[in-house]
């Protein structure tokens, strides 16, 4: 309801930002019980029709200390995108514990979601306190994404938001991962030079390696927050999530979970039109980039 009552109270400027620019696409994520309300009322906007994802009830958030002033919101969150195999959401839904607890265990992470869309998309989300504290996560986790989610799904994506200093943060590191992979294609293969044909096949694979991450930049899009976005205080417990939750617990994690859905517009801007879209609903522009690093799938 409290989404609903936000995009009636916004119509007008909303409606004023469509006639300018091109919506992208338009994503709902909440409990299957507060996606019913919303479909009831909202199935597009514009002319773009809205995508559905359930959130699994393992969702967690915990407080992140924020003074409210401009500018001092360091938070940074990330969504990995996947295509689930077909006949595997279950499998991937049957994860959910496993990925919830792990993120529990991790300082700095203060939201982790799984959701799912009935046309077999897969989103995992995290928000963490600053941009160290998502790239220490995205290094360390990556063998247990791939774990839990490889088999059953395939990378499609990821997206990265947060205030200009922590994005200037995250392209640093991803260029010097660029760095280290091309670096080491290269040595491998002047070492297959100088020894002969026996480490030729090493060579040509740190090559691909090296292609590989950069290949994986193309689906890598870092969205640039401006100074005007605010983050609330809130409270909740953080659950002791085991392998299997009783009903007790899901009720308990689901009271956790946040009671309205999420949602996030997506809108790509098309040259000084969309810069007075910007303006005239007061937000600021979004700046995307592309980057690489085979770590942050």
């Amino acid at each position: 309801t409290s989404l609903l009552a936000h995009l009636r109270a916004v119509d007008v400027p909303l409606r004023a930002a469509l006639k300018l620019s091109q919506l992208d696409r338009v994503e709902v994520h909440g409990l299957a019980a507060e996606l019913a309300k919303v479909r009831a009322e909202l199935t597009k906007l514009g002319d773009t029709y809205v995508q559905f994802f359930e959130t699994e009830p393992t969702a967690m958030r915990r407080p992140m200390p924020c003074s409210g002033e401009h500018g001092s919101d360091t938070g940074v969150s990330v969504s990995h995108r996947y295509k689930v195999h077909g006949g595997s959401m279950a499998l991937v839904k049957s994860h959910a514990g496993a990925f919830a607890e792990h993120a529990a265990s991790v300082p700095g992470v203060d939201h982790h979601a799984l959701s799912t869309s009935e046309d077999g998309c897969v989103h995992l989300q995290h928000s963490y306190i600053d941009a160290q504290a998502a790239i220490k996560h995205l290094q360390e986790a990556r063998e247990h994404r791939e774990s839990h989610l490889g088999q059953h799904a395939s990378f499609d994506g990821l997206e990265i938001h947060g205030p200009p200093a922590e994005i200037e943060r995250i392209k640093a590191y991803m260029a010097k991962a660029v760095e280290a992979a091309v670096g080491a294609a290269f040595a491998v293969e002047g070492a297959a030079h100088v020894l002969g044909v026996d480490v030729a096949d090493g060579a040509a694979k740190a090559k691909q390696a090296a292609d590989a991450v950069a290949a994986s930049l193309q689906r890598v899009v870092l969205y640039v927050l401006d100074g005007r976005a605010i983050r609330r205080a809130f409270s909740s417990t953080i659950m002791n999530i085991g392998y299997v939750l009783s009903s007790a617990e899901q009720a308990a994690v689901a009271q956790v979970c946040t009671a309205g859905a999420g949602v996030s517009h997506a809108a790509h801007r098309t040259g000084a039109r969309a810069a007075a879209a910007a303006a005239a609903i007061g937000n600021a522009a979004l700046h995307v980039e592309h980057a690489v690093v085979e770590d942050l799938r």
